[in-house]
């Protein structure tokens, strides 16, 4: 079985420049959307990333988390905001069939916005971005509440996205 092609990571990173530039322009309420959009699409590049290592430089990656580094750390907020809302889902009653999808894809975006700027000014925040608080939370709900079908596991996500292989995560 032939893996499947990562998208073409160009539109991805056009939207995520557009993003980035807008931080701070607005005030917070919008930098908090600005900040879930940004890493829901730094998902889809995080994947891609993973289905393709040359891509990172093809696409000449550094340069682009070089350049945008310092608009997405000033956005740190936006960002935890972020990580909070996945703990509060959390700690709430799972109501929809595919919550744990998309729990996992929230988690799977945080770390894939932790290790592709990795070595930037975002380090400093990267205890409230991934707190060993929130996969305590979710080790504790992945032994119940936890499942994705194997087949509704993307393409790409890497093992140590432990969360997707629940209720046997290891």
């Amino acid at each position: 079985m032939t893996p499947p092609a990562a998208p073409d990571l160009e539109p991805l990173l056009a939207e995520l420049r557009e993003i980035a530039g807008a931080f701070k322009r607005d005030g917070w309420e919008a930098d908090v959307a600005r900040a879930d959009a940004f890493v829901e699409r730094l998902y889809d590049v995080g994947l891609a990333l993973q289905l393709d290592p040359a891509l990172r430089e093809r696409h000449a990656w550094r340069a682009f988390r070089d350049a945008t580094a310092p608009q997405v750390a000033s956005n740190a907020g936006g960002l935890i905001r972020y990580a909070h809302a996945l703990d509060s889902r959390l700690h709430d009653t799972f109501e929809l069939p595919d919550e744990w999808q998309r729990i996992s894809r929230r988690r799977s975006a945080l770390a894939f916005l932790v290790a592709l700027y990795a070595g930037t000014d975002l380090d400093e925040w990267r205890g409230d971005l991934e707190s060993d608080d929130l996969d305590e939370v979710l080790r504790y709900r992945c032994k119940t509440d936890g499942y994705v079908a194997p087949d509704d596991i993307p393409a790409g996500i890497p093992r140590s996205h432990w969360w997707w292989w629940c209720p046997n995560p290891d």
